[in-house]
């Protein structure tokens, strides 16, 4: 088990509140390094993103959050924020942007496009919703990623008729052993769920997006000729 200095991920993750839930726990305990993750909508995706990412920071480790969108970006790193300042208890210190600099870690955030591509690199690329890149930002990731020996963490709903390179590196998870690993869940999974949230999304959505949102499974329509 990774650990940072004499703090465990499971001591972590109890500080802070956090209990993951099956699927959660699968992926943070995963020895690949590519994790690409599907699940329903509020299936727990940015906490456990925010979770790891925390840990990781504690270890000294530099971290990169990536997203399609900017509100999302800026809402990841405010959930890991919130993490840190629960770990004051376990750490018997406040967790100080200072106390971080001095481990070497790092927090940054970006667009997930070849803008990135002179960074020196990161321990962990966290990223979510990234389907909804027309352009495949793949190779920049796992560019970023390799020279640290790193990981990538990719978690978003799952969706109808997501980008063909999306689903590639799906498939890739999917069939690939080793340093890919693909993980799927739905909504009810996670326990802190309202029963009343699913039953109100399958209300508020046509078929195939309720399939897809609620089960975390990729609904493709599309024929082949179409992408």
């Amino acid at each position: 088990m990774e650990e940072t200095k004499k703090i465990t991920r499971t001591d972590f993750f109890k500080a802070i509140g956090y209990e993951p839930h099956e699927g959660q726990k699968a992926v943070h305990e995963s020895g690949a390094r590519y994790r690409i993750v599907t699940c329903g909508r509020r299936g727990g995706k940015s906490e456990m993103l925010a979770a790891e990412a925390a840990f990781r920071l504690l270890a000294g480790q530099r971290i990169l959050v990536l997203s399609a969108y900017k509100a999302v970006r800026e809402r990841l790193i405010e959930r890991v924020a919130e993490c840190l300042d629960k770990a004051g208890s376990l750490m018997e210190r406040r967790v100080s942007v200072r106390y971080l600099i001095e481990r070497g870690a790092a927090l940054d955030a970006g667009f997930p496009d070849a803008s990135l591509s002179g960074s020196k690199g990161y321990d962990l690329v966290i990223s979510k919703e990234i389907s909804q890149i027309k352009d495949n930002p793949a190779p920049v990731i796992v560019a970023l990623v390799a020279e640290r020996e790193g990981i990538w963490l990719e978690a978003g709903t799952a969706r109808i008729d997501p980008p063909k390179w999306y689903r590639e590196i799906v498939e890739k998870a999917i069939t690939s052993r080793g340093k890919w690993a693909y993980f799927s869940w739905a909504s009810d999974l996670n326990p802190s769920l309202p029963e009343e949230f699913t039953k109100d999304m399958r209300e508020a959505m046509l078929g195939d997006i309720a399939r897809a949102e609620l089960s975390g499974e990729i609904v493709t329509t599309q024929s082949k000729s179409q992408d």
